[in-house]
C-alpha cells in the first residue's frame, strides 16, 4: 500500500478519533484485519507473516560527497560519507532498492560473536 500522508479534516470522525492523516487510518486498517484475521484463523495466522513495514521518503543516506566527490577536497572523501542520523536499517533499504530487491523481502537479523 502506498499512501501520501494527506492530513485528515479538523472535523473529521477520523481526526475526532486521533487520526492526523489517511497513512495513520491505513495502518490501523491493517492492525485490524491481521488481529481478525489471527482471532479467527490461528492456524493460518501461524503460518503466515501478518505484520506489516512502513516506510517514509527520505533524503539520501550518504552525504553530498558520494554523489558530488569533485566538490570536496582529497582528505574529505576518505571521511565517513554516512550521514550521521541515519541507521544500519535504513542503510539496508537504500541497498535494496538501488538493488532492486523488493522491500517486502525477509530480513534476518545476524549477531556476530
Amino acid at each position: 500500500m502506498i499512501q501520501v500522508p494527506e492530513q485528515t479534516e479538523s472535523n473529521s470522525a477520523a481526526y475526532k478519533s486521533g487520526f492526523k492523516n489517511l497513512c495513520e487510518i491505513g495502518k490501523e486498517r491493517i492492525r485490524r484485519v491481521s488481529q481478525r484475521l489471527a482471532e479467527q484463523t490461528p492456524l493460518i495466522a501461524q503460518m503466515n507473516d501478518l505484520g506489516f513495514r512502513v516506510l517514509k521518503l527520505d533524503t539520501s543516506n550518504m552525504q553530498d560527497v558520494y554523489y558530488k566527490p569533485e566538490e570536496f577536497s582529497e582528505t574529505s572523501l576518505f571521511e565517513d560519507n554516512v550521514k550521521p542520523d541515519r541507521s544500519a536499517e535504513d542503510l539496508l533499504f537504500q541497498v535494496m532498492l538501488e538493488c532492486n530487491l523488493p522491500l517486502s523481502s525477509k530480513i534476518k537479523k545476524k549477531i556476530r560473536m
